[in-house]
C-alpha cells in the first residue's frame, strides 16, 4: 500500500498538521507501511525525513502561483500512480477542498481528510476530526460524498503512544501548582508572551509555569529572557 500525505508546516502555519500526520506516518510504518510527505519548502517548516516518512518538496512559492495547486495535484496523483498498489491520499489542509482531492488522487486511491474548520467541501472516502463538538456529524454532512465515513472526536486524536503512555499513569490533581504553557511550533500571535504576562498578574505566586517555545517562534530569545529573575518561569 502507498500513502501520501500533503500537509505543510512554517513559522506562520505553526507545526500541528505536520506533527499529527508524522504520529499518523508512525502508526502505519509499525504496520508495514511507509509513508511520503508532499510539502512546501516554508520558512520555519519542521518537515523532515524520518524512518516512518520519506519527503518530496514542493516550492515555497506555490500558493503565489495561480496553477500552483493544479500542478502540486498532478505531483501527487502521478506518484500515487507509480504502480498498481492500492494507496491512500491524506490530506491536512486549510487551503485544500474537494477539488483539489478530486485532481490529486489516483484511479486507485482513497482520501482521508484530516479537518477541523467545517468550512469546505471534502471529496474522500474518511474524514477525520477529533476536536471535541456536539454537532460533528451535523456540521459535516453537507460537506463529504454520501457514505463517506466520519471519524469524530478525541478517541480519534492522533498522537503518539507516549501521550496515551503518560495518560495513563496521569492522575487527579487537588491543586494545581504547575501549569504548562505551549502555544504551537510557530505562534505567529505571541500568544505566549502574553500568556507569561497574565500569568503574573492573574496566578498565586506559588504556581510554576513551565513554558515550552516552538521550533518556529520568532520570538524565542526573548521568551527565554523573560525567565530571567523569575522563579516561576522556567522555558524550554
Amino acid at each position: 500500500m502507498r500513502v501520501l500525505i500533503r500537509a505543510d508546516s512554517s513559522t506562520d502555519i505553526g507545526a500541528g498538521h505536520v506533527s499529527r500526520c508524522g504520529a499518523l506516518a508512525e502508526a502505519l510504518y509499525a504496520r508495514g507501511v511507509r509513508s511520503t510527505l508532499l510539502t512546501r519548502d516554508l520558512p520555519g517548516s519542521v518537515a523532515g525525513a524520518t524512518e516512518a516518512m520519506d519527503v518530496i518538496s514542493l516550492p515555497a512559492t506555490l500558493s503565489d502561483d495561480p496553477l500552483g495547486n493544479v500542478r502540486s495535484a498532478e505531483i501527487a496523483r502521478s506518484w500515487l500512480e507509480q504502480d498498481q498498489e492500492p494507496s491512500w491520499l491524506v490530506v491536512d489542509h486549510y487551503d485544500l477542498d474537494a477539488e483539489w482531492e478530486r485532481a490529486a488522487r489516483g484511479d486507485r486511491t482513497k482520501v482521508l481528510a484530516i479537518d477541523d474548520l467545517a468550512d469546505r467541501t471534502h471529496e474522500c472516502h474518511l474524514l477525520l476530526d477529533q476536536n471535541l463538538a456536539h454537532d460533528g456529524a451535523a456540521r459535516y454532512a453537507p460537506r463529504v460524498p454520501a457514505g463517506c465515513g466520519l471519524l469524530l472526536g478525541p478517541q480519534f486524536a492522533l498522537l503518539r503512544p507516549a501521550f496515551a503512555e503518560a495518560h495513563s499513569q496521569a492522575y487527579v490533581r487537588q491543586r494545581v501548582r504547575r501549569v504548562l504553557l505551549f502555544f504551537g511550533g510557530g505562534d505567529a500571535f505571541d500568544v505566549t508572551t502574553r500568556a507569561i504576562e497574565a500569568s503574573d498578574l492573574l496566578a498565586p505566586a506559588d504556581v510554576l509555569f513551565d513554558v515550552v517555545v516552538g521550533a518556529g517562534n520568532q520570538r524565542a530569545r526573548a521568551i527565554s529572557e523573560m525567565e530571567i529573575g523569575s522563579r516561576r518561569i522556567r522555558v524550554t
